[in-house]
């Protein structure tokens, strides 16, 4: 979904989805629950500047990448543990506290993490953490 505008897309459901875009979607707030996608793999939101916060919890156990880029409001995404195929997870951009989600329990698929701001030192301090916990910055070819 790119452009337009909508505060919600709960009338949306796909059984087959495999990758969602949400991308400059005036007054968008919420995505509402995720198990209308079962085969959703790859989740991008990027520029929802409406959007406050993010509940995983409905979200397959598929779900491998999810990117939240540029959503200046998002302040919390809620269960990532519980997001047992997660492979890839990347914030940019956000009002979320790299400690708090840190603190929060990963799923042990985990192996990309990124988190960027505006800041190029907190960036490193954050790159460095992640580093130390094991998580790369780009994804490993195999």
């Amino acid at each position: 979904l790119t452009l337009g505008g909508r505060a919600r897309i709960d009338e949306f459901r796909h059984g087959e989805l495999e990758e969602l875009a949400i991308i400059r979607v005036l007054g968008f707030e919420s995505l509402g629950d995720l198990s209308r996608f079962p085969k959703l793999k790859v989740l991008r939101i990027e520029d929802q500047i409406r959007l406050k916060s993010l509940d995983l919890s409905t979200a397959s156990s598929h779900l491998e990448r999810l990117l939240l880029l540029n959503c200046k409001g998002l302040e919390r995404i809620g269960q990532v543990g519980h997001l047992s195929g997660l492979k890839e997870l990347r914030i940019s951009g956000t009002k979320i506290e790299f400690d708090t989600l840190l603190a929060t329990k990963m799923p042990p698929t985990l192996r990309t993490f990124g988190f960027y701001t505006a800041s190029l030192k907190a960036n490193d301090a954050y790159r460095a953490k992640l580093n130390a916990l094991g998580f790369d910055e780009f994804t490993p070819r195999a």
